[in-house]
């Protein structure tokens, strides 16, 4: 299975930014090879050009010498390259046998369901991957679609495999098990990139690291001979204090309040009064709730209950109710819920504006170009120009959109989801800096975190969820140790 990967001198250009430039990398036999940087500084355009999805401007990708060819995936697979990318690409329709021999060669004509079905088991079974073959993709958690996905690269036999922030949405027992199946790998005499916001994770996993800036390598360095402080040092071009704590901001009038609130599917209901300047942080395991109740106050989901927004109270059910009445949500998964990936910058930063005006009135494109005035100068939004496609941003500039639009509605209530998933440590930091400034101004602020740090560094006040109930509820002073033991429905 030993494999070695080449890719020499690749540039690749969209319009007038530059997503990669010289970009050279050597990944021998055996080895995990960390691939960081910051939103936007190449990772995921190199991966895609190693899978073949898209044709570099310049430059080759070789593997064990054989020069690939470009926008060929399929081909890609057959010489033994698989990538496994943030958000899986499957059929939902299909089992997840089905889904496993895709392409195959083995499978073409008439085909044996039976010896499908055990082919997949096999590959199943010896990734430990616990999952039925029989089992239709649309009937899985993410998690299991991520494991999916590793699979159909281990039923490819892949000898070059990279995995791009395949690790950003996994529960942290998934993480493990993908660690178990990357280490086999290892030993087996794979190649192997790793790409990961998650510093630790890269620590932990990875044989080297290189250092993306801006589409150019900054270098590459043994992980053994680094730190997490030099790296992030290397990203961003300067010395980032990794802990950040916000300054508690004087806390005005009540903005929101909820009465007996329950979420459809949740076991537990919810009394909370939100303050102008106030951040309240919900944090909880995955499957605990936390979403369910952000989107119940939107009306997104079913909720019984009260929910009022100064004295009006808000429908449930009922979206454009809560947007009219003052709030505004950042959704956790923003690529399917977020954005429209095919759409412009300009019509995804103007989404909320434009949804609030007539149907037969005319676009206010002077109001159009305040917001993006304000997304690239405030927001620090990198883009070429305001035309281009936003699947074709980084996810911490699209994570700046889904933010920034709501900006310029001014809610009076602002409900993120997970805001910081998936972008880097410099991109947090702007973020982070952004919440800040809204509190200050007076904004009443709920923050779903699966990130502890993020919640006692951020947060006036933090409630804890077990298993769809509010268990406990902690002021900015609570220790992380605090916050996990309720998470797990335990007392101290």
């Amino acid at each position: 299975m030993a494999g070695r990967l080449n890719i020499d001198g690749i540039r690749k250009q969209y319009g007038g930014t530059v997503a990669l430039s010289g970009f050279t990398l050597d990944v021998g036999p055996g080895e995990v090879r960390g691939l960081i940087g910051e939103n936007g500084s190449g990772k995921s355009t190199a991966m895609k050009v190693v899978s073949g999805e898209i044709s570099p401007d310049e430059g080759s990708v070789e593997v064990s010498g054989m020069v690939l060819p470009s926008l060929d995936p399929t081909s890609r697979l057959r010489a033994g390259v698989g990538v496994v990318m943030q958000d899986p690409h499957l059929c939902d329709e299909l089992s997840v046998a089905e889904n496993l021999a895709l392409g195959r060669t083995g499978y073409r004509g008439l085909v044996s369901w039976r010896r499908l079905r055990d082919d997949a088991r096999r590959v199943l079974v010896a990734a430990g991957i616990d999952l039925d073959p029989r089992r239709i993709v649309s009937t899985l958690s993410q998690d299991e679609k991520h494991m999916v996905e590793v699979a159909r690269v281990l039923a490819w036999e892949c000898s070059v495999i990279g995995f791009d922030e395949t690790t950003a949405s996994l529960t942290e027992d998934y993480v493990d098990r993908l660690f178990v199946i990357m280490r086999t790998l290892r030993e087996q005499g794979a190649a192997q990139i790793f790409i990961s916001h998650r510093l630790p994770e890269i620590m932990s996993i990875c044989d080297t690291v290189t250092v993306l800036r801006d589409g150019r390598i900054v270098d590459t360095v043994q992980v053994a001979d680094t730190t997490e402080a030099k790296l992030i040092e290397m990203m961003v071009g300067r010395a980032v204090d990794d802990r950040y704590r916000r300054p508690a901001s004087p806390l005005g009038a009540v903005v929101a309040t909820m009465q007996s609130m329950h979420p459809t599917g949740n076991t537990g209901s919810l009394d909370l009064e939100i303050r102008a300047g106030e951040v309240v942080g919900i944090g909880g395991l995955v499957g605990s709730g936390r979403s369910e109740v952000l989107e119940a106050i939107y009306g997104s989901h079913g909720r019984t209950g009260t929910v009022r927004i100064g004295e009006h109270s808000v429908r449930p059910g009922h979206p454009r109710a809560a947007i009219a009445a003052g709030m505004g949500l950042v959704p956790e998964d923003r690529r399917a819920r977020g954005v429209a990936l095919d759409q412009s910058v300009r019509a995804n930063a103007t989404m909320v504006m434009d949804g609030a005006r007539p149907l037969w009135s005319r676009a206010d494109v002077k109001a159009q170009n305040n917001i993006l005035d304000m997304m690239f100068q405030r927001m620090k939004l990198k883009a070429s120009d305001d035309s281009i496609a936003v699947h074709a941003l980084s996810g911490g500039n699209q994570q700046k959109i889904v933010l920034g639009r709501w900006l310029s509605h001014r809610p009076r209530l602002l409900l993120l989801d997970e805001p910081t998933r998936g972008i880097d440590v410099g991109a947090k930091r702007e973020i982070y800096a952004l919440i800040e400034e809204l509190a200050k101004e007076g904004m009443a602020i709920l923050l779903v975190s699966s990130e502890l740090p993020e919640l006692t560094g951020l947060c006036d006040r933090i409630l804890m969820m077990h298993e769809g109930t509010i268990v406990g509820e902690f002021d900015r002073t609570a220790t992380e140790l605090e916050l996990l033991t309720a998470a797990a429905g335990q007392h101290i």
